[in-house]
């Protein structure tokens, strides 16, 4: 199983993301420390382009200026972001037909088919930690 965990920073808007020893700084907005929004589209970046490499390095496919570039647009009415989107950088050499099949292998990422699942999100209110229990 998958386990974040997020707490509140120091600063107002600032949280700290942890994954097993890992930790890093998150704000919700600006340009200091990464955005909600920018580590959704790294996860599923990183995910596209490691699926992708596998299957080109497989192939015997050159994979030296293979890069992905993802954005996702903001819709201010709805309050949600939409509209993903995902481009692949390959080298020019490869051919059209196996870039038509590059794009659907990139489709079979587990983040890109979590996301298209559209997993159910449980919320529950735990009890706080008593600091001073033993």
């Amino acid at each position: 199983m998958a386990k974040v965990k997020i707490t509140r920073g120091d600063v107002d808007g600032f949280y700290t993301g942890t994954t097993g020893e890992f930790k890093m700084n998150i704000q919700r907005t600006g340009n200091n420390v990464p955005r909600s929004i920018d580590l959704v589209l790294l996860g599923l970046g990183t995910c596209t382009i490691s699926t992708v490499s596998h299957y080109m390095s497989r192939k015997g496919l050159p994979v030296d200026n293979l890069a992905v570039e993802l954005s996702a647009e903001f819709d201010e009415k709805e309050g949600h972001y939409k509209d993903f989107s995902i481009a692949l950088q390959v080298d020019d050499e490869i051919p059209a037909a196996t870039r038509k099949i590059i794009a659907g292998i990139a489709k079979t990422c587990r983040i890109h088919r979590t996301l298209d699942a559209r997993p159910q999100i449980t919320i529950e209110i735990n009890q706080p930690v008593d600091s001073n229990a033993s």
